[in-house]
């Protein structure tokens, strides 16, 4: 035999296609992991609201100062898109074995998303053009690689 050996032993190969297995039997139902995502990224569209921002960190368009004279009088807050709280409040999700889907009923929330006439545009969830934000991508693929490779969730 040379002085110079190279080996590789199977030895504990057996846990890996335990995972792998495990991994298997988990694909055909992702929905956990989907709502454990559906739950962060509702709070991500919190804190847009809260922050007046997108969900790519750029900050709201501000509110017209007529706007701002108006809730002065009526001691509200200077803050867009928190009249009353029902826009903010209408985002909810819906998941599957292989989806999650975020969304609003509410009749404005396409009007201050994409803007309308002289509304400005204050985007509040991702859109497929520029895709997730990485935050969001992160937590999706943690929360699948949780379920899919460990015995947790």
């Amino acid at each position: 035999m040379n002085d110079l050996q190279f080996g590789i032993s199977l030895n504990g190969f057996e846990e890996h296609l335990n995972t792998v297995k495990l991994a298997e039997d988990r694909f055909n139902d992702l929905s956990k992991p989907m709502e454990i995502t559906a739950k962060y990224m509702l709070r991500r569209i919190e804190t847009g609201f809260k922050n007046s921002h997108t969900p790519y960190g750029k900050p709201w368009e501000d509110i017209k100062d007529l706007t701002i004279i108006t809730r002065k009088k009526n001691k509200e807050i200077d803050q867009p898109l928190v009249d009353t709280g029902a826009l903010r409040k209408s985002f909810n999700y819906d998941v599957g074995q292989n989806f999650l889907t975020i969304g609003s009923n509410n009749v404005t929330a396409e009007e201050h998303q994409y803007g309308f006439e002289d509304i400005p545009q204050r985007m509040m969830i991702p859109t497929s053009e520029i895709g997730l934000p990485d935050l969001w991508s992160k937590k999706a693929l943690i929360e699948l690689t949780k379920y899919l490779l460990k015995d947790e969730i």
